[in-house]
C-alpha cells in the first residue's frame, strides 16, 4: 500500500488535499466492525480510487551546488521538493558533473561522492487526524574533489623588524 501511495503523489483529482497519511487513517478506521465498518470500506475504496485517478507524473530535479568548502575539498549538492505532491527523478550524473566543475575552479581534477545522501525535512505542519505532514523536503550528498593540486593562494610577506 505504502509504495502505491508514494508513487501516486502527485495528484490533479478533485480531492487534492487527500494525502497518503489520510488514506492510511482512514484503512485503519475502517476496520471497526459492524454496518459502520462497511460504509466505512466503501468510502476508503471511493478514496483511493479517486486519489489514484489523478496521479500524475515525477518531477524531475536538478542538483545545485548548496555549500562547500574549499580548505576541505568537499562540495555539497542538494535539490528540494514538495512530498506531498512531487516524486523527484534526479540524475547522479549531473550531480557528479556540476560537483566536478566546481572542484575544477579550484584546481582539482574532478569530484566523487561520498557518504549516503540524506533526506530531511525543512518545513512540516500538523493535521487533524493525520498528524506532522512534511511540507518540503531537502536531499543532499556529499562530493569531495579529487585528484590534481589545489590552487593556492600565495603566502603573505612577513616583514622583518630589526631592533
Amino acid at each position: 500500500m505504502r509504495t502505491l501511495c508514494e508513487t501516486c503523489l502527485t495528484r490533479s483529482s478533485p480531492i487534492q488535499k487527500l494525502g497518503c497519511a489520510d488514506i492510511y487513517w482512514l484503512i485503519d478506521h475502517a476496520k471497526i466492525g459492524g454496518n459502520m465498518g462497511k460504509g466505512l470500506t466503501k468510502f476508503v475504496l471511493l478514496a483511493l480510487f479517486l486519489a489514484l485517478v489523478g496521479c500524475a507524473k515525477a518531477v524531475h530535479k536538478d542538483w545545485a551546488a548548496i555549500g562547500g568548502s574549499r580548505a576541505d575539498a568537499t562540495i555539497k549538492m542538494g535539490y528540494s521538493w514538495d512530498p506531498r505532491s512531487e516524486k523527484p527523478e534526479t540524475s547522479r550524473q549531473q550531480a557528479v558533473d556540476l560537483a566536478s566543475t566546481k572542484c575544477k575552479t579550484w584546481g582539482y581534477d574532478g569530484a566523487e561522492e561520498f557518504g549516503a545522501s540524506v533526506s530531511t525535512c525543512l518545513s512540516h505542519t500538523m493535521q487533524p487526524f493525520v498528524g506532522v505532514v512534511c511540507e518540503q523536503m531537502l536531499a543532499t550528498a556529499e562530493f569531495q574533489c579529487i585528484g590534481g593540486v589545489p590552487a593556492t593562494q600565495p603566502e603573505p610577506r612577513m616583514s622583518r623588524t630589526t631592533k
